[in-house]
């Protein structure tokens, strides 16, 4: 992770550290709310419901977002093809 950072901060490819260590650490407070936030205590049985219920609401975010990148994605692939293949 270190790594990728740094390459991406070098090469300006939008994030850094920064912006890394800023997201993961709002995915740990959004995935512990029972830790985290002010939800007080939870039995296991609410808790599990509660992970359930986050596990959920994740997997569509993750859905709508590769539906919305993977026609970005190809179409930026395509748009280098013909340069690609006139460099032999």
């Amino acid at each position: 992770m270190l790594f990728h950072a740094a390459i991406a901060e070098r090469d300006e490819e939008g994030y850094d550290l920064d912006a890394v260590a800023e997201t993961l650490n709002r995915k740990l407070i959004d995935r512990h709310p029972h830790v985290f936030g002010d939800r007080g205590y939870l039995s296991v049985e609410e808790l599990h419901a509660e992970w359930e219920r986050l596990k959920e609401d994740a997997a569509g975010r993750s859905a709508d977002r590769a539906a919305r990148s993977t026609g970005s994605r190809r179409a930026c692939r395509h748009s280098h093809a013909p340069r690609r293949w006139s460099n032999g």
